[in-house]
This record gives C-alpha cells, sequence and structure tokens, in this order.
C-alpha cells in the first residue's frame, strides 16, 4: 500500500491502523474499517464513512498495487510547520 496524506487544519486529529489492505480510522472517538482486499485495477467510487468525515479521499489500485489519499490533520499549532513545506 502507498499512502499519500493531504493536509488539513483541524484540531480533532484522525488515528489510522493499517493491515494489509485494510485501513482503520478513529475520529472523534469512531472507527471505521476500509477493505480494499478484494479491489479490482481501478479507482473506487463513491467511498462513505461511518465518520463525520470520510477520512479515504481516494484509492486505486494498479498492478496488484493499492494507492490511498487519507486526510491528515493538524492543529493550529502545527500550521506554521505544515504549511511551510
Amino acid at each position: 500500500m502507498k499512502i499519500k496524506y493531504i493536509y488539513q487544519n483541524n484540531n480533532n486529529k484522525i488515528e489510522y491502523i493499517f493491515e494489509n489492505n485494510k485501513i482503520t480510522a478513529k475520529y472523534n472517538n469512531k472507527t471505521d474499517t476500509f477493505d480494499f482486499s478484494n479491489m479490482p485495477n481501478g479507482e473506487a467510487k463513491n467511498i462513505t464513512s461511518e465518520l463525520d468525515i470520510c477520512p479515504v479521499l481516494k484509492s486505486i489500485q494498479e498492478n496488484d498495487i493499492l494507492y490511498v489519499e487519507l486526510l491528515k490533520m493538524y492543529s493550529d499549532d502545527e500550521a506554521e510547520f505544515i504549511e511551510s513545506k
């Protein structure tokens, strides 16, 4: 699995657990698991979540490699460091 984080300024963090092609996300004391184990080649459409926001922005399976874009929250205290990159 190849992961690209898309940063967003938000004081509520998202925690991730990765297991093979499964991603479990925890946000505001709720969890949701995204299982891409049997995903065919191509891009996943209409990814939804039980969380208040969907942390999986994009998922593409290509030649047995899973590429995902995930939200990565950062606080106001971290903003100067993150935004300067």
